[in-house]
């Protein structure tokens, strides 16, 4: 087993910032820098990275070669019969998607820790950040992932070498002094839903680094959605913390009515607030999906880098897991389709220019591959060909989740 990994392709004229990782992480990255597509210091902004971890659910599986014999990136990676998904009911999490892949968990331990921050949604903090009786709740932290077997078994001093990356970043001045990444919820609503555990109860509020310090947490919300949560917050007993921890974003001009508070977010404003206000240069986006997509579509979001499994279908991963009994692949199996989370949503247009808009609207079809329009700006390989890593650029704005 090997965390080697290598850049195979980089549209250089994209790449603002080239920040470099430390010797012993370039072992298994030779050669290798992260990209930002935005240099933070010099737009006076943070710069906000999606990262997610897809693969297709069903055949066709994504093993076509990266390159073409140009040395390009391959069009195969933008055929529509790719089927990407993010994630499945029942199996909630990235490591089915990731098939344990280590270098994909190396890679989300080294984003978080090399963050000033990590944006998750509410609702992902209830279904995976809160404690309970057989498992305790997740926090978007570096050490985290790092110690995952799959990364430990190969290299058990990996927190240590991604730390000694982040001291370099700080000495750059691409990061603020934090030790650690600070933890931003977002949630527009603020709300508590019925039949879902509260995100106020999630485990990043109580929970301690390996230091001993508290974990710094933000909540970035509406106007409204800071007075629910007010409301709220003394029965887990925020009272003291809250208002240091709310970050209310005011609303879209044209949404605005005096006296009233809204729920409405412009989100435009964040990576300035954030920059300005929090110290934070570089901020990791975790989704979930519908707030990534609501990033990409307003221009907020700088970059994705997307983990695509290759060669095997979430399907085949899923069967030849034998920790899974089998009785509980087959329920999964028998409503399947049902039970997948899409990360690309759109319609694809159909053929012929001239095609009537009545007939267009009634003859395109639902589309799950990844947009064409999308821009690759790099590529890295997996010598065991089990997953690439794609940085897509996706300032300017860009949709890849609407369903009309």
């Amino acid at each position: 087993m090997s965390l080697l990994h290598r850049t195979v392709y980089e549209d250089s004229e994209k790449v603002a910032v080239r920040l470099p990782f430390c010797d012993k992480l370039q072992s298994i990255h030779p050669g290798g820098s992260f990209q930002l597509l935005k240099d933070p210091l010099k737009e006076k902004e943070a710069v906000i990275v999606g990262m997610f971890v897809l693969r297709p659910a069903d055949a066709p599986a994504f093993s076509e070669p990266l390159l073409d014999g140009d040395g390009k990136p391959s069009t195969a990676v933008y055929n529509p019969d790719l089927d990407w998904v993010y994630n499945i009911e029942g199996f909630t999490g990235g490591w089915l998607i990731a098939n344990f892949n280590g270098i994909d968990a190396y890679r989300l331990g080294m984003q978080y820790g090399v963050s000033d921050a990590v944006i998750c949604s509410s609702n992902i903090v209830c279904t995976d950040g809160i404690d309970t009786e057989t498992t305790p709740g997740y926090t978007w932290q570096p050490y985290n992932p790092l110690n995952w077997s799959s990364v430990a078994s190969i290299d058990p001093n990996m927190v240590e070498k991604v730390a000694e990356t982040r001291a370099i970043w700080q000495k750059m001045g691409y990061l603020s002094a934090r030790k650690y990444p600070a933890q931003i919820i977002f949630t527009a609503s603020g709300m508590n839903f019925e039949n879902s555990p509260d995100f106020l109860e999630g485990a990043l509020f109580t929970k301690k680094h390996p230091d001993g310090s508290d974990i710094e947490v933000y909540i970035i919300t509406s106007q409204l959605g800071a007075a629910r949560i007010r409301e709220r917050c003394a029965k887990f007993n925020l009272t003291d913390r809250i208002d240091k921890m709310l970050i209310v974003i005011p609303p879209h001009a044209d949404k605005a009515a005096p006296g009233e508070l809204s729920v409405d977010m412009d989100i435009s404003v964040i990576p300035k607030i954030l920059f300005d206000e929090y110290d934070m240069k570089v901020v990791n986006h975790d989704g979930g999906q519908k707030i990534l997509a609501q990033f990409c579509r307003e221009g907020v979001m700088a970059q994705m880098n997307l983990t695509l499994g290759r060669q095997i279908t979430v399907r085949e991963a899923l069967q030849g897991m034998s920790h899974i009994p089998q009785e509980k692949k087959d329920v999964a199996f028998a409503n399947y389709s049902e039970r997948l989370f899409h990360f690309f949503n759109y319609y694809s247009e159909p053929a012929g220019a001239s095609v009537d808009a009545e007939v267009a609207v009634a003859t395109r079809k639902p589309c799950h591959g990844i947009p064409p329009t999308l821009p690759i700006v790099s590529i890295i390989e997996d010598p065991r060909d089990e997953i690439s890593v794609y940085v897509f650029d996706t300032r300017g704005g860009f949709d890849f989740s609407r369903t009309a």
